[in-house]
């Protein structure tokens, strides 16, 4: 039985470069961009006294290094001509070259070997330092999200920057709303309610309050009172 994956950041799946937050179910939607690359501070340059034998030296050795193959099949077939081009007092060392250069070669490769070897091992510790951080940054962003710190514990290091104040001004539909027709109710006069209702106006209208009393209905106005 496998055991469950802690949530945290991990390298994004789809290989995507930065990593990618796992919530212990399945992926999320949240992305880590890759961490800026540290940028080393070029050595000074003095411009006295270059050191010409140095540079010749390091040029050589970066040649050599860039194309081991080629080195190497260089040294046995140099050797190997050495060893039948030399004739008179060079003869009896044929059998020494031929030697040095058959037991040269395979030593080259080897050593290229060996190098090429620790350059990988390098490589993958390298690699493996580059996921230690990665999970120790993935569960300290875990523990903030365990605390409630939201801003550390969703975006890490990689805060987006703070959004600007909102408008206070209304918005289209209460402006809308603002500037409405509206009637005027102010003028109108309540309806009269009828001496003789039918029974679905009693039902319907009276407990409204819409009408006015009887008693009120049949007092005429002031006018003809007071005429």
């Amino acid at each position: 039985m496998t055991r469950p994956i802690p949530p945290g950041w991990y390298p994004d799946p789809s290989g995507a470069p930065g990593a990618r937050y796992w919530n212990g179910l399945a992926w999320t939607i949240h992305r880590a961009p890759p961490a800026p690359r540290a940028h080393a501070a070029a050595p000074p340059r003095t411009l006295s006294s270059p050191s010409y034998p140095d540079s010749l030296q390091r040029r050589l050795a970066d040649r050599i290094a860039a194309h081991p193959g080629i080195t190497a099949a260089a040294v046995i077939y140099l050797g190997i001509g050495l060893a039948f081009a030399m004739d008179g007092y060079w003869a009896a060392m044929k059998g020494w070259a031929f030697l040095a250069a058959l037991v040269g070669g395979p030593a080259g490769l080897v050593l290229l070997a060996v190098r090429r070897t620790k350059r990988r091992r390098e490589a993958r510790e390298r690699c493996r330092q580059h996921d230690a951080r990665l999970a120790a940054r993935a569960e300290r962003e875990h523990q903030a999200l365990l605390r409630g710190d939201l801003d550390v514990g969703v975006f890490g290091a990689y805060r987006p920057e703070p959004l600007s104040q909102p408008d206070r001004s209304p918005d289209a539909a209460e402006q809308m709303r603002r500037t409405a027709w509206q009637p005027e109710l102010s003028d109108q006069r309540p309806a009269v309610r009828p001496n003789n209702p039918a029974p679905w106006h009693i039902v319907t209208q009276w407990p409204t309050r819409q009408f006015r009393s009887p008693a009120e209905n049949s007092t005429p106005p002031d006018s003809c009172s007071a005429e």
